[in-house]
């Protein structure tokens, strides 16, 4: 009833190889053809030089079409993986019996139990083997079978009933049958009283028995009655040769001898029976078969009982019709795909079932749409390079794949991390562009015809780099004031723009007396200089940003003073801070010598300009001190090394 399947495994690694055949079981009198199908990893294969040892029709790479195999009781298959040949052998069931008829049945009556019958058949020899031969009847106790000779078999027979009946017994052997109907005797004994000594002959169809009454006349006689005898006579002949006849009347029971056995194979059902029974189709004699052709379940009463026969539709064909030519489809869920699906049996008929359908993508970046036999694919995002998709039903798989295309560009998308730039020139503002389709897939650079181009109003636009279709560039810009400019990106007939805010530049030039304490005992340094800090107002309040360390030059008319006076380190730092109106400040600086041998303090006056630039904002380097300290930060402290230098000054903002 369903298709026999076998595994072939191949290693740990390797695929699953395997055969299935439509049926298994064939009979003499079936006009009935297998179909096998070579499978691999459950799924039908073309599996290289497929072939059976038997005769067959090759209908494609893995399928045979197999006629009834004449007495076979097994096919070997064998095809090749790589350069490797596989077999396989299938075993089957042949069913072809033939009914032979015996010549002669002798029935000897052993005792009114045992039964000794003998049937002779002619024109062949039986097989010798006894383990091969199977015998049964519809009324006997025990039956087996005694002596087996080249044309005659001798059946050992214990029976039933307590009256003469007819019974059949059959006699299987190599697939050959032999009913025997016989008729089980009965020895009857009579006794009754005539004239003494007369002459008793009892007669039936097939006996014949004589005795003689006693001195009293008592006689007794025991004869055989068969079922077919409906009476006795008796005839009586006295001593002075009169003659009497009379007739006992038998009746027996009837027993049923329509006899019935029933085989049910893979395909259908064999019937032996001595009656005709509808709905079967009569072989020979005692034979009937029922072998639907049609797929689907079957069902059929014989005596009252009912079989059921389910004949598997096979499926042979997987036909998916699409347009093949179409290899690559756009993801961006403007591009169908529309597959035709047919599924065909072993017969070339139709199978209206649904197929299984799976592919390799995100679900929520697929659609699938089935109507009747049409199956429609929308890929609506591009997660892939590749979509593989497959149909399958029961063992039959059929795969497609397409190449993924982003669709056509519909905007540029330009992106930076922040909307402003300090216009110094040396900030760098980073931003990135590419290509989206109506989906918003990056377009990469393999489907542009050209690059994304940029350009801006006002600084410098550079591109660093592009990877898969993003360009990177970076922008510079130089500026004395607060302005706005525009950044355009340009590919084809697309724009796209970016307002960045360019921050202004900011000087200080500051105008100021030096004046401090510095250690020296011989000589003065009038070059010596010290950079201020760089300072920016916000809120009112000057900020300190940064600080640069102060630095003396020890040269006076081209001679090195260096060796003479060794100054080991110098530091300045920034210490202290104050807004003094609208621009004023004071900068306090602590400066730090070391391994110096002697103090004096020198008084040196001068006057020095400061410019500086500003680059970025710190507020945790803010410090301030209100008026009223500030005479604690200028108390001096003579024979020490460090020192105050106190710059007083004005900040103008340009």
């Amino acid at each position: 009833m369903f298709g026999f399947l076998i595994s072939i495994f191949i290693g740990t690694t390797h695929p699953q190889y395997s055969i299935l055949m439509t049926q298994r079981d064939f009979t003499c009198f079936e006009e009935i053809q297998a179909y096998a199908f070579c499978l691999k990893d459950g799924f039908k294969h073309n599996c290289k030089d497929f072939s059976a040892d038997i005769e067959h029709e090759k209908l494609d790479e893995g399928t045979l079409k197999i006629s009834k195999p004449e007495r076979a009781t097994s096919i070997t298959f064998s095809f090749k993986d790589g350069e490797n040949e596989i077999r396989k052998e299938i075993d089957i069931n042949y069913y072809c019996f033939k009914e032979i008829r015996p010549k002669k049945i002798d029935v000897d009556l052993k005792d009114n139990d045992i039964l000794e019958i003998k049937a002779y058949f002619k024109n062949g020899k039986l097989p010798p083997e006894r383990e091969k031969y199977t015998v049964s009847a519809i009324y006997s106790k025990s039956i087996t079978i005694q002596s087996l000779e080249e044309e005659k078999i001798t059946i050992i027979y214990q029976r039933k009933f307590n009256y003469p009946y007819k019974d059949i017994i059959t006699l299987k052997f190599d697939q050959k049958l032999a009913y025997l109907y016989v008729s089980i005797p009965y020895l009857l004994e009579i006794k009754s009283e005539t004239e003494p000594f007369t002459r008793i002959k009892a007669t039936t169809n097939f006996e014949n028995i004589s005795t003689i009454s006693d001195n009293q006349g008592k006689f007794k006689l025991k004869i055989k009655v068969f079922p077919e005898d409906e009476f006795i006579n008796l005839e009586l002949k006295d001593k002075a040769g009169n003659i009497t006849k009379e007739k006992i009347y038998l009746e027996f029971p009837k027993t049923n001898t329509d006899f019935l056995d029933v085989i049910q194979t893979e395909n259908g059902i064999i019937v032996f029976s001595n009656q005709q029974i509808k709905g079967l189709k009569r072989q020979s004699t005692h034979i009937y078969s029922f072998f639907p052709v049609d797929p689907g379940e079957h069902s059929i009463k014989i005596a009252g009982k009912e079989f059921k026969i389910l004949k598997r539709n096979f499926p042979a064909l997987l036909n998916v019709e699409y347009d093949r030519e179409k290899k690559e489809i756009y993801a961006d869920g403007t591009s169908e795909i529309s597959f035709l699906i047919k599924i065909t049996d072993i017969y070339r008929r139709e199978i209206n079932q649904n197929v299984n359908i799976e592919h390799n993508y995100d679900d929520r970046a697929i659609e699938i749409k089935s109507s009747n036999e049409k199956i429609i694919v929308l890929v609506k995002k591009r997660l892939k390079d590749k979509l593989k998709i497959s149909f399958s039903y029961e063992f039959l798989k059929y795969e497609a794949e397409f190449t993924l295309l982003p669709g056509p560009p519909v905007k540029i998308v330009a992106k930076t991390e922040r909307d402003y730039i300090y216009g110094d020139g040396k900030d760098k503002l980073n931003i990135q562009a590419f290509l989206q389709d109506r989906a918003e897939n990056t377009i990469p650079q393999e489907f542009m015809s050209s690059e994304i181009y940029a350009s801006a109003d006002y600084g410098k636009i550079h591109i660093e780099n592009q990877e898969r279709g993003i360009h990177r560039f970076t922008y510079t810009a130089k500026s004395m004031t607060n302005t706005k400019t525009s950044i355009k990106f340009r590919y084809e007939n697309l724009s796209e723009s970016l307002n960045i805010s360019i921050l202004a530049k900011k000087s200080l030039f500051q105008i100021s007396p030096n004046f401090g304490l510095l250690s020296n005992i011989k000589s003065i340094i009038p070059t010596a200089q010290i950079q201020l800090s760089y300072a920016r107002l916000l809120g009112g309040r000057y900020v300190f940003l940064d600080t640069s360390p102060g630095y003396f030059q020890t040269k006076i008319q081209g001679v090195d003073f260096k060796s003479i006076y060794d100054i080991i380190t110098i530091s300045l730092n920034i210490f202290k801070g104050l807004r003094i109106g609208a621009g004023g400040a004071f900068l306090i600086y602590l400066i730090s010598f070391q391994d110096i041998s002697e103090t004096l303090l020198t008084f040196i006056p001068g006057i020095r300009i400061s410019y500086t630039i500003l680059e970025k904002i710190s507020l945790n380097t803010s410090f301030f001190i209100p008026r009223n300290e500030l005479q604690k930060n200028f108390i001096i402290t003579e024979n020490t090394f460090e020192r105050l230098m106190i710059t007083i000054g004005y900040i103008f903002e340009l």
